[in-house]
């Protein structure tokens, strides 16, 4: 067995098996930050979605999930075509679950299982805490839909390390800059947007 650690909310990917395929699996870690971070990211996300309104659907996630849990939902893009992206955003960070290694950027239609249909059974996502006695945090899990890539998300991610990053970064603010230029027409469909929440105790 071969462990290796990456940092998104933190990412620890297993990779085991010697004669049967891969599997990798993808941690989603809550714990307490050192140093407090603005709510960047998602806050500019929250206005696209006001001002654009939900068009495409999250849907599938429990409120709550206890640590250890797999997390597994549903994406709905409602018959509209598009590039789709899907974001995990937390307390500190930016974690984009796809595109991802296995799943380059490509356009999508219809109703889609996450992490099944975007990785082949390649990995899966597990609820767990970092710190003890620590308070529950929430993660906010966005669904953008585009007529065009957006600009500073890189179309392919290559290797193990899914594209992560802190919500104040500068690489948030690129990223952001890229979101904002395809959501400007407002009377366009450039962007469909969905979101849904959940807690781990």
């Amino acid at each position: 067995m071969r462990k290796r650690l990456f940092s998104i909310v933190t990412i620890v990917v297993v990779i085991s098996g010697c004669t049967q395929a891969p599997v990798k699996e993808i941690v989603v870690a809550k714990k307490n930050s050192i140093e407090q971070q603005q709510d960047d990211f998602d806050v500019k996300l929250e206005e696209i979605l006001t001002e654009k309104g939900s068009f495409i659907e999250v849907r599938g996630l429990n409120k709550k999930y206890k640590e250890g849990e797999k997390i597994s939902f549903v994406v709905d893009t409602k018959d509209k075509v598009g590039y789709l992206y899907i974001i995990s955003v937390d307390k500190d960070k930016v974690v984009f679950l796809q595109p991802n290694p296995d799943s380059p950027l490509s356009q999508m239609r219809g109703v889609r299982s996450f992490p099944e249909d975007f990785t082949d059974g390649g990995f899966y996502i597990k609820a767990t805490k970092s710190c003890t006695n620590c308070e529950e945090e929430k993660t906010t899990v966005y669904a953008l839909l585009t007529k065009r890539p957006i600009e500073g998300v890189e179309q392919k991610i290559t290797g193990d390390n899914l594209l992560g990053f802190f919500k104040n970064s500068q690489k948030a603010r690129g990223v952001m800059k890229g979101i904002s230029r395809v959501s400007i027409q407002k009377s366009s469909s450039n962007l469909s947007i969905g979101r849904a929440e959940f807690f781990i105790d």
